[in-house]
C-alpha cells in the first residue's frame, strides 16, 4: 500500500491568480517575501477594502527575513507591553529578582500581577521546579483485525532503536524517548514522546514523526498490510486541553509554591487567609461542576501575556493554560503552588527570532540554548502571583470594581460629541452665539487638565473633559477660541474615588461609601457653574472668561464655555518648579486673597449661593476611621517617602485630630478655591506685573482661607526651602493682604496657628487622597508633594512645645 499524497494548499497569492476574479498579478515564488510584493499585497487590499491600512503598513519587520513565520506577509500590529514585578525566585534554573514583559491590552492585569509578585517577594520569594519535558505527536494506524494491530505493535517494540535514529535526521533538538501505542480494536494511536530541548517542539516533532513514519510504512508493508495511516488523530491533544497533557504532561511540567504570612496577606492582597481559603474553595467546587481539568483563576491572562511578547506560538495558550492551583492555610497565613502540566514553550525557533520578541527573551535571560526550563520556571512563578492576586480581589470583593465602568446601560440620554454642533450653543448657550456658524473641536491634548474630569471619564462610558475648540461668528475674522468643559457629576466623581479605593482596599472603599454625603466631591459638578455666575472682579479677575454654561439635570449635562487658557507664565507646571520663584507666591497668595474676601465670615450667603459640603469638628472625627485607613495604605504603598519619625508624626496627628479640628472650627472661614496649586493655576503676565489666573473650582468649600496657602506652599516650595522663618513670611504676608482686601482686622496669633492646623488638614485629607491616586496612576510630583508637606509640618511643629501647645510666632 502507497503512503497517502500529501496536499498542500495553494498560498493566497497563487489562489487569488489562478481565480482570475481579482487584478492582483501572480508574485514569482522567489520574491513572494520581499517588501515590494508585501507593498503589492496592500495595495490590493486597499483597493478591495477601501481602508487606508497606515497603521498595518508600519512596521520594523524585513519581509525577507520571515519566510518560516508567515506567509503573505503585509504588516504588522502593536500589541502595548508592561512590566511585571519584581517577583523573587528561589528556583531550580532561576533566581533573584526577575521583572517580566507582558504584552496585553487588558486594564489591570499588570497590575493584578505585580501586587501578587510583590506579595509573594515580601513573603521570601517564589520556590520553581521544572518536573519533566515532553512534546508527543500521536499518528493513527488502521488495521484489518485486532491480531495485525497487536502484531504491528509488537514489530515497533523491536525497531525502536531503528525508528530513533529516523527521527533524528529530521532534527538536532528533538529526541525520541518513548513509542506507546494504544491499541482500540484493529486501530493504534502511537505516540511518540520527544524530548525537544530548548525548543517548544510542535513543528519538529511533527516533521521527525512523519520522517520515520514513512519509513515504518515502507518496511511494514514489505509483507503486512496497514489499511489507514494520518499523521494526527487527536490523541496528542496539540493545542487543546486534555486529561492526558493535565496527567501525564505535554511540553513542560513546572510547579511554583511559596508561603505567604497573614501579614503580607493583610497588608498588600487586602485579604486574611480565611476568606481566602473559603474563596479557593468555592473555586474548587465550581471547576468540579464544570468539568474543568484542574482548578486556576486566570494563568491563562499571564501565559497568553509572555507568550505574545516573547514570540511563542499563540495558539499553545490554550493547553498551556492548563493548570492546577492549590491553597490551604496554615498557623502562619497560607501555603500555595501551581502546577503547570503542560507548558509549551522554546527559546530557541519559531517566533522566538524575531527582534523584538527577542529583546523580550533577553530581558528574561531567556534568549538562546540552554533557557528553556528558566523561562518556564520563570512563567508559573508569575502565574501563581496572578492566581493569588486575582483570587485575593475575589474574595475581597476588589475583582468586579477593578474592571468597572460607570454609566453602562444606564436609561439617560448622555451628550455625544456630534451634538456640539452652532444649534445647540444657539438654543442653549445664550444670546452670544446667536451668530455662531461653525464650531472646530481640537484633538490635541489639553494642558488644562482636570483631575476629576480626566479620572472619570476613565470610569464612565459617558462623554466627559476638556475640549479645546474654535468657535467661527459671523462678520468675525478670527475664531474665539475656548475651553469646553464637559462635567461628571459628584455621584460619577465619588464613584471614581471608591473605585480606585476598591482597588487597594475594600476597607477603604466602604469608609468612602459612608462618607460619601461628606466628601469634598459632593456637589462639585454644580459648585463650579454657581461660581462662574458671579460678577464680582474679586473672582472674575482671576478666573478665566466664562462665555457661557449649560445644565440638563435629566440627560446629566453640565457644559462650560471658558476661555482658552495658552501661553500663561507658568503653566503646566506641576512636575518642575525651575520657573518658581518667591514673587510668583506672592503674586499667587495677593490674587488668592482677593477672592477670599469676597465671601469672608459670610457662612448664610455661601450656603445658600453655592452647592456647598464642608467639614466641620464633628465631621471630621466621625470620619477618622477614613483618614487612618488613607494614611495606612500610603505608609504602606510608598515606604520610602517616610521615615519612622514621619509615621509616629502622622500617627500623633491622627490621634489628635478632635483637638486641632476643634481650634479650626474657632477660626474665621470664606469660600477657598480648594484646590489651588500649579495644576490650576499659572500668571498672566501685563506691564512688568505677574496676575494670577485660576481654573477649576469644583472643589472651592468653606474652609479657613490659610487653607488654599498651605496647599500652594506644599507643592511651590522644596523641602530644602522649608524653615519656620519662611513659611511665617508667608502666612504673614497672605494675613496682611486678606485683611487689606476685606477692610477688616485679623489676629496674629490666631492667624498663624490656623495657617498651621490648615496643614494638617491638608495632610490629613487631601494629600492622603493624592497618595491613593498615586497607587494606580503615577503622579511625578507626589514624592516631592510629600518631602515638602513633611517638612512643613516639622518645621511648624518646631514652634509648638507641644501638639496643641501655645503656637509661637517670631
Amino acid at each position: 500500500m502507497t503512503a497517502p499524497k500529501i496536499v498542500i494548499p495553494k498560498t493566497t497569492d497563487e489562489a487569488l491568480s489562478l481565480s482570475g476574479t481579482d487584478s492582483l498579478e501572480r508574485i514569482p515564488a522567489r520574491g513572494r517575501y520581499s517588501e515590494e510584493a508585501r507593498q503589492t499585497r496592500l495595495d490590493f487590499l486597499r483597493e478591495k477594502s477601501g481602508q487606508l491600512l497606515s497603521g498595518v503598513d508600519k512596521t520594523s519587520l524585513r519581509a525577507d527575513q520571515l519566510r518560516f513565520n508567515i506567509e503573505n506577509f503585509v504588516g504588522s500590529v502593536e500589541v502595548p507591553i508592561g512590566l511585571a514585578g519584581p517577583l523573587l525566585f528561589n528556583g531550580q534554573h532561576v533566581t533573584g529578582t526577575i521583572y517580566t514583559p507582558l504584552a496585553t491590552t487588558e486594564g489591570a492585569l499588570v497590575a493584578s500581577a505585580t501586587r501578587g509578585a510583590t506579595a509573594l517577594s515580601k513573603s521570601g520569594g517564589v520556590n520553581t521546579a521544572v518536573l519533566s519535558q515532553r512534546m508527543i505527536r500521536t499518528p493513527f494506524f488502521k488495521f484489518d483485525c485486532l491480531a495485525s494491530a497487536l502484531h504491528f505493535s509488537e514489530w515497533l517494540r523491536k525497531h525502536f532503536i531503528t525508528i530513533k535514529e529516523k527521527t533524528r535526521q529530521r532534527s538536532r533538538h528533538a529526541e525520541l524517548i518513548e513509542l506507546k501505542p494504544l491499541i482500540l480494536g484493529r486501530m493504534i494511536h502511537l505516540n511518540f514522546i520527544y524530548q525537544t530541548g530548548d525548543a517548544s517542539g510542535q513543528n519538529m516533532t511533527t516533521s521527525c514523526t512523519w520522517h520515520a513514519c514513512q519509513w515504518i510504512l515502507q518496511e511494514y508493508q514489505q509483507r503486512h498490510t496497514i489499511e489507514q495511516f494520518f499523521i494526527e488523530a487527536n490523541l496528542a491533544s496539540d493545542k487543546k486541553t486534555s486529561y492526558q497533557s493535565f496527567l501525564s504532561g505535554r511540553g513542560t511540567r513546572v510547579i511554583a509554591e511559596a508561603h505567604i504570612p497573614e501579614n503580607i496577606l493583610q497588608q498588600i492582597l487586602k485579604v486574611s487567609a480565611k476568606e481566602l481559603v473559603s474563596a479557593y474553595q468555592a473555586g474548587i467546587t465550581g471547576s468540579i461542576q464544570a468539568g474543568i481539568p484542574g482548578v486556576n483563576a486566570n494563568v491563562a491572562n499571564i501565559i497568553a501575556a509572555i507568550f505574545t511578547a516573547t514570540g511563542q506560538d499563540i495558539a499553545c495558550v490554550h493547553e498551556s493554560s492548563l493548570a492546577h492551583f492549590h491553597i490551604e492555610q496554615t498557623e502562619q497565613g497560607i501555603y500555595a503552588c501551581l502546577l503547570l502540566p503542560g507548558l509549551v514553550v522554546g527559546t530557541v525557533g519559531g517566533g522566538t527570532g524575531l527582534p523584538q520578541q527577542q529583546e523580550c527573551l533577553a530581558l528574561l535571560n531567556c534568549a538562546g540554548s540552554h533557557r528553556s526550563a528558566r523561562f518556564a520556571e520563570i512563567i508559573a512563578g508569575f502565574c501563581l502571583s496572578l492566581d493569588l492576586s486575582t483570587l485575593s480581589a475575589i474574595a475581597s470583593g476588589q475583582f468586579a470594581a477593578a474592571h468597572d465602568r460607570l454609566g453602562r446601560n444606564r436609561p439617560i440620554k448622555f451628550l455625544r460629541k456630534e451634538e456640539l454642533t452652532p444649534a445647540f450653543f444657539q438654543e442653549h448657550m445664550g444670546e452670544r452665539f446667536n451668530t455662531l456658524e461653525h464650531i472646530e473641536i481640537s484633538e490635541a491634548p489639553c494642558h488644562a487638565e482636570s483631575i476629576v474630569c480626566r479620572l472619570t471619564a476613565e470610569h464612565t462610558t459617558k462623554f466627559l473633559g476638556l475640549l479645546p475648540a474654535k468657535l467661527y461668528f459671523q462678520h468675525q475674522h478670527q475664531p474665539l477660541q475656548v475651553m469646553l468643559k464637559i462635567k461628571p457629576t459628584d455621584e460619577e466623581a465619588i464613584h471614581t474615588l471608591r473605585t480606585l479605593a476598591q482597588f487597594c482596599d475594600p476597607r477603604l472603599a466602604e469608609e468612602i461609601k459612608r462618607a460619601g454625603g461628606t466628601t469634598f466631591f459632593k456637589g462639585c459638578h454644580q459648585r463650579e457653574m454657581q461660581l462662574y455666575q458671579l460678577n464680582d472682579s474679586r473672582f472674575t479677575s482671576i478666573a478665566p472668561q466664562c462665555f457661557g454654561q449649560y445644565q440638563n439635570q435629566s440627560r446629566e449635562i453640565f457644559l462650560l464655555a471658558l476661555e482658552w487658557l495658552d501661553s500663561l507664565t507658568l503653566m503646566n507646571t506641576v512636575d518642575d518648579l525651575a520657573g518658581w520663584h518667591e514673587s510668583h507666591i506672592m503674586a499667587a497668595i495677593t490674587g488668592i486673597a482677593e477672592f477670599h474676601s469676597l465671601f469672608l465670615g459670610q457662612e448664610r450667603q455661601v450656603f445658600d449661593q453655592f452647592n456647598i459640603c464642608s467639614m466641620n469638628q464633628t465631621t471630621m472625627v466621625q470620619l477618622q476611621p477614613l483618614w487612618r485607613l488613607l494614611q495606612n495604605h500610603g505608609l504602606s504603598e510608598f515606604p520610602e517617602w517616610f521615615s519612622e519619625q514621619d509615621q509616629q508624626q502622622l500617627q500623633l496627628i491622627l490621634e489628635n485630630l478632635p483637638m486641632w479640628w476643634g481650634i479650626l472650627d474657632r477660626q474665621p472661614k470664606t469660600l477657598i478655591h480648594g484646590d489651588f496649586n500649579p495644576r490650576n493655576l499659572a500668571f498672566r503676565q501685563t506691564s512688568n506685573q505677574l496676575k494670577l489666573c485660576a481654573w477649576d473650582w469644583e472643589l472651592a468649600t468653606w474652609h479657613l482661607p490659610q487653607r488654599d496657602c498651605v496647599e500652594l506652599l506644599a507643592f511651590t516650595l522644596k523641602p530644602e526651602q522649608v524653615t519656620p522663618a519662611y513659611l511665617s513670611k508667608f502666612s504673614e504676608y497672605h494675613r496682611q493682604q486678606l485683611a487689606k482686601a476685606a477692610n477688616t482686622s485679623l489676629d496674629k496669633t490666631q492667624w498663624h496657628m490656623g495657617f498651621h492646623y490648615s496643614l494638617l488638614d491638608f495632610t490629613v485629607n487631601r494629600l492622603a487622597h493624592y497618595w491613593l491616586a498615586n497607587t494606580l496612576q503615577d503622579y511625578p510630583f507626589m514624592a516631592r508633594l510629600t518631602a515638602t508637606t513633611l517638612a512643613m509640618i516639622n518645621a511648624l511643629e518646631s514652634t509648638t512645645t507641644q501638639l496643641g501647645g501655645q503656637h509661637h510666632v517670631d
